[in-house]
């Protein structure tokens, strides 16, 4: 072999190996961007998770605390509401007094013990007859109290108040709910009927 047949043979051979190192190469280069392309998608497929986590994590705090905001204002409603309703009761108390105020306040005296006393408070109206139910008493007019009676024996021991005012305040829990109630259902006849 001539030295023109081995450089031919040296350079095909080369070229051959160039060839090959070119194909490896552009193989490496192949699979390395399809590992990259791979962790790119991966990467972008945990972002997103990570993302629509994050995402839902907010809207579940966002709804807890529009609920929380909600609560708080129904409550501050209710409370609004209860404290008119309870002012719209203790203003209705005169009418419910004048009604028959001697009957009422004989029926607040019964309700009293069988005691010594010795001070009674009644509204000025009241006084004549708290008199007669109450013959050793001093009787004291009270301006304040719509009807009913508020009694005390000597020394001031024993003190029982058993006026209108009183009344709806004992009551006033237990009454409630029941105008509420007939509120939401729009039943003006039962709130006409409430006491």
């Amino acid at each position: 072999m001539g030295r023109e047949a081995l450089l031919e043979a040296l350079r095909q051979e080369g070229e051959r190996a160039l060839a090959a190192l070119h194909q490896r190469h552009d193989a490496e280069m192949a699979a390395r961007e399809a590992a990259a392309q791979q962790r790119r998608d991966a990467l972008r497929a945990a972002a997103s998770r990570d993302w629509q986590m994050a995402a839902a994590a907010e809207r579940q705090r966002c709804l807890a605390a529009g609920r929380r905001q909600t609560c708080a204002l129904l409550l501050a409603g209710e409370n609004a509401l209860a404290e008119r309703l309870r002012q719209q009761a203790a203003q209705l108390l005169p009418e419910v007094a004048s009604r028959d105020p001697a009957a009422l306040l004989r029926a607040c005296a019964e309700e009293l013990p069988p005691l010594s006393w010795a001070k009674v408070r009644v509204h000025p109206r009241d006084r004549e007859v708290a008199a007669r139910l109450f013959p050793s008493a001093e009787i004291l007019p009270d301006p304040a109290l719509s009807g009913g009676v508020v009694a005390e024996t000597a020394e001031g021991r024993v003190r029982i108040d058993n006026s209108l005012e009183k009344r709806l305040e004992r009551c006033w829990d237990d009454l409630l709910p029941e105008l509420l109630a007939a509120l939401e259902r729009g039943d003006d006849d039962a709130l006409a009927a409430t006491p």
